[in-house]
């Protein structure tokens, strides 16, 4: 009996040391599958093809799920007493993390800063890095060139070289993208002259200067968000909220490109840290930063009352606000007066802007779609965490701080702005919700906070799962937009026409060019003529009449763009210069150059217009008074 009762023993401790063995091996095989799991879900998987065999990963839930399904069987084969154990020990164990995560999180408002300052320096290395550097399309064309306006003196640029041309708004026609023909036989920038101006004064350091403007306003922003952020819900939030708005697809993209959203948004929030501290050199501050946001963007001018609510909402004594609103009136006013003074002397109205008539473009029934199209991209670009901020409003109904009320007012007034404007079908125009966006990002921040606010420890890995699931959903959506590669290299074409126009064309040339009739103007001083603006009937008689005037005339067309001049210019002679075939075109045939005068040449093979170096490139001295003008009768004023 006693050596069947060993036989026993044996045989069960065998089958445990098996069940052990394969208990292990299975653990291994879990890890193994998760890690995968983790990284097909941060890169979007692979496919490798060699010859008729295929191999791919792409779905992490399958990978996950069967990783799972292994952890579970080695669970019951080998490690059921170890997680006993663990179990009874982990009351313990959750109260020593306690205690350990409470004093790392004292210790976080000292290094808090310094990361904050990190992460905003990352985010202006990448805009150095991979920012767009030329004056392309209308956006960047008419900041760039309204800051060498405003460097020369100048508010706006001399038409009246164009009054004796012989063809229907011969001065209209002239005018190229992102400019628009105003009072007093002048032209003048549809922009505002905010960023301008910031980008004139970095124009005086460098060539790449104004090009620097955009990525330092994303690190303020950054930064702005965090100093915000700390007075509001504590360091550790407003560091997560930060980081957030650092890697926002959204705010990523518009500090590569040269455009006004993110420079304004940097200005308000600003502001409103600034407003926070509430002493009167800060007010003035506040007041400062509120007029250079609107100079920047005058049709936000209305979020101005908020920095000046949080400057006196706790001030007890009415001759003390009354004194707070003055020093930020101070402040603020003369950035409205100057928006107007530049109308009134440009536009021939104080309250006409660059833009002319929109209110055309602002309808109630814009409402309901843009809610559609902005709450879809918000989703679509941050995942399911940018939707935390509603939780955020719940804690709050009861006692609200008025400082959090204020904010919220703010963010909300910013989306009203846009609301009910023009719907666009792009999702980088969720750019118009930039100064809500940080906002947004607290709110967010405060709910993952509040919703753990039990223990310290479960707040400090909320945020950080917080962190990890946004960030990781923003790069990936950054990633399958191309938005770093795709901000220089769309832009770069631009440069390469100008190159081949000012190496090639005769100075006082004028080039027929829609797309291109900033970019070419900017860069080589070539009078250009927009032909979506040129009378349809009017083709032959602009070229017959240039051409008589010692101008030769060519056009600068992109393939997109050829139909369209054809067709709007049917039956004249000049289109048959087309067919004669063009001069140059780009490496990739997007882009023609045609001599639409002179002798008439037999059909030879195009040049290719060569690739220009990466580089910043300063816009021609002739920018303002080309070349053609002199022979039309005009010197520019």
């Amino acid at each position: 009996m006693s050596r069947g009762l060993a036989i026993s023993f044996r045989h069960v401790s065998v089958s445990r040391s098996a069940s052990h063995r394969w208990g292990r091996r299975l653990l291994l095989g879990a890890i193994l599958l998760l890690s995968w799991a983790a990284i097909v879900a941060a890169t979007g998987g692979f496919r490798i093809e060699i010859g008729p065999l295929r191999f791919s990963s792409r779905n992490a839930t399958r990978i996950a799920y069967a990783g799972a399904i292994l952890a579970l069987v080695a669970w019951r084969l080998a490690y059921r007493e170890h997680v006993r154990q663990a179990a009874r020990a982990l009351p313990g164990l959750l109260r020593h993390t306690e205690e350990r995560v409470a004093v790392a999180t004292g210790r976080l408002g000292r290094v808090a800063s310094p990361v904050a300052w990190a992460i905003a320096l990352a985010l202006l290395a990448g805009g150095i890095l991979y920012g767009s550097r030329v004056a392309g399309g209308a956006d960047a064309f008419g900041y760039l060139s309204e800051a060498a306006l405003l460097g020369s003196g100048r508010l706006a640029i001399d038409q009246s070289f164009a009054a004796a041309l012989p063809w229907p708004n011969a001065a209209g026609s002239f005018v190229p993208l992102a400019y628009r023909l105003g009072a007093n036989g002048v032209m003048g920038p549809t922009v505002a002259p905010g960023l301008p101006l910031l980008m004139a004064f970095a124009a005086a350091l460098s060539a790449c200067g104004p090009y620097l403007v955009v990525p330092l306003c994303g690190a303020l922003l950054v930064l702005a968000t965090y100093w915000l952020g700390r007075r509001l819900i504590g360091a550790g939030p407003a560091l997560a909220a930060a980081a957030l708005v650092a890697c926002s697809p959204v705010v990523v993209f518009e500090s590569l490109v040269v455009m006004a959203d993110v420079p304004a948004a940097a200005f308000w929030i600003s502001a409103l840290a600034v407003a926070w501290q509430r002493t009167g050199v800060s007010t003035l501050g506040a007041g400062v930063l509120s007029g250079i946001a609107i100079l920047i963007r005058p049709n936000l001018l209305p979020l101005a009352v908020f920095p000046w609510l949080l400057a006196v909402c706790r001030v007890p004594d009415a001759r003390v606000a009354g004194a707070r609103t003055a020093i930020f009136a101070l402040g603020s006013v003369p950035a409205a007066l100057v928006i107007a003074f530049i109308n009134q002397r440009v536009h021939g109205s104080a309250f006409t802007s660059g833009y002319g008539d929109l209110g055309t473009a602002f309808t109630l029934q814009h409402g309901a779609l843009n809610v559609r199209l902005y709450s879809g991209w918000w989703l679509e670009s941050q995942g399911i965490t940018g939707l935390l901020f509603v939780v955020a409003l719940w804690p709050w109904r009861a006692g609200m701080r008025r400082e959090g009320a204020i904010l919220i007012a703010y963010a909300l007034s910013a989306v009203l702005l846009y609301l009910f404007y023009l719907p666009f079908d792009q999702w980088w125009y969720l750019r118009f919700m930039i100064p809500a966006i940080p906002i947004v990002l607290l709110l967010c921040a405060e709910a993952a906070a509040w919703l753990t606010q039990w223990s310290t420890a479960a707040r400090a890995a909320a945020l950080m799962a917080l962190l990890a699931a946004g960030g990781t959903h923003a790069i990936q959506f950054a990633d399958s937009k191309d938005i770093l590669t795709n901000a220089d290299a769309e832009k770069r074409r631009y440069l390469d026409a100008a190159g081949y126009v000012d190496g090639t064309l005769p100075s006082e040339a004028v080039v027929l060019a829609m797309q291109h009739s900033g970019s070419i103007r900017y860069y080589t001083g070539r009078l250009t003529m927009r032909w979506d603006v040129l009378d349809a009937g009017s083709l032959d008689a602009a070229v017959a009449a240039l051409h008589a005037r010692g101008v030769p005339v060519y056009a600068a067309i992109e393939s997109w763009e050829e139909e369209d001049f054809r067709r709007r210019f049917v039956g004249q002679s000049s289109i048959a210069r087309l067919d004669s075939g063009a001069m140059a075109r780009s490496a990739d045939g997007e882009l023609r150059v045609y001599a639409l005068s002179g002798e008439r040449t037999e059909t030879r093979p195009s040049a290719v217009i060569p690739r220009h170096d990466s580089g910043c490139v300063e816009g021609s001295r002739a920018f303002i008074t080309p070349g053609a003008v002199g022979r039309l009768g005009g010197q520019g004023r």
